[in-house]
């Protein structure tokens, strides 16, 4: 009987100190000056700017690109802009788009509170007037939520929305045990900071998407969502649910795919983005 009890207790602990020490990972990500070699070498030359709003201050970065269309890219949760960093050393991104990238309001370098959908769309406002002339904009995961609610905040700002492995479809999207789990002081606790702040938006973010969606169809840009049906995080689901709330919309189903595409399967983004890009010509 002992030796089950001090087996799982074991592994429980574990699990907790590389819980702890993921969220201190995240939630210390290495300096723009880390990346400016591999950047360099593509000839990506990065420059920071801080937004400020009322509750704090948003971390970004832009490579100037002259008479170039901008991409927006917005990174899941938890995270930090890093998680494009495969993306955005692929050569066709890089010659094709000024890029801009930021860290999500309460993760990163990010000070700025996070929360709901409109709560960090607000934040986001003097970013998106600055840069977006208009732009497109990618999300992964939970950065694809945001990027509709930006395409319904700012429409005239926007020139196309493609969502990777989104968190877009609201009966998808409901509070799992976990998210209640982590909702209790013990999980709080637990979870850190940058998870706190995960499991904060992820909670509200079904209710959210509820009220968004019947908003959807009124962006006239072309939008495109890829999503994995081996996806254990987005149910496969999800893209039969925008299909049918916006028929205009194309939406991708890759029967094999997982929920990691930016990082796995980059020619199937890459060519996404082409297609966009055609739509927009």
């Amino acid at each position: 009987m002992l030796k089950p009890i001090l087996k799982w207790g074991g592994l429980l602990l574990v699990g907790v100190f590389t819980l702890l020490w993921i969220g201190m990972q995240i939630q210390n990500p290495k300096p723009l000056a880390a990346h400016r070699d591999d950047f360099h070498h593509k000839g990506i030359f990065p420059q920071e700017q801080w937004f400020h709003s009322s509750t704090g201050k948003l971390y970004s970065w832009y490579s100037p690109k002259a008479n170039k269309p901008t991409l927006l890219l917005i990174h899941g949760s938890p995270g930090d802009w890093t998680a494009w960093k495969k993306f955005i050393l692929e050569t066709s991104v890089a010659e094709k788009f000024q890029l801009v990238v930021f860290d999500r309001p309460a993760f990163g370098w990010s000070t700025a509170q996070g929360g709901s959908l409109t709560q960090q769309s607000k934040s986001l406002k003097p970013l998106i007037e600055q840069f977006c002339h208009p732009c497109v904009v990618a999300g992964h995961s939970y950065g694809a939520a945001l990027a509709l609610q930006l395409a319904v905040d700012y429409p005239q700002h926007l020139s196309a929305v493609l969502s990777i492995a989104g968190t877009v479809a609201a009966p998808h999207q409901q509070p799992r045990w976990y998210n209640r789990l982590g909702n209790t002081t013990v999980g709080k606790f637990l979870m850190g900071k940058a998870f706190r702040a995960s499991n904060r938006e992820m909670l509200v973010l079904g209710e959210e998407l509820a009220k968004l969606s019947p908003k959807f169809k009124a962006f006239s840009g072309p939008a495109h969502f890829i999503q994995g049906g081996n996806d254990v995080l987005v149910p496969a689901a999800s893209a039969s649910y925008i299909h049918n709330q916006w028929p205009s919309a194309e939406v991708f189903l890759y029967p094999d795919k997982n929920h990691f595409l930016i990082w796995t399967d980059l020619e199937l983004v890459l060519q996404a983005l082409h297609k966009i890009e055609l739509d927009l010509d």
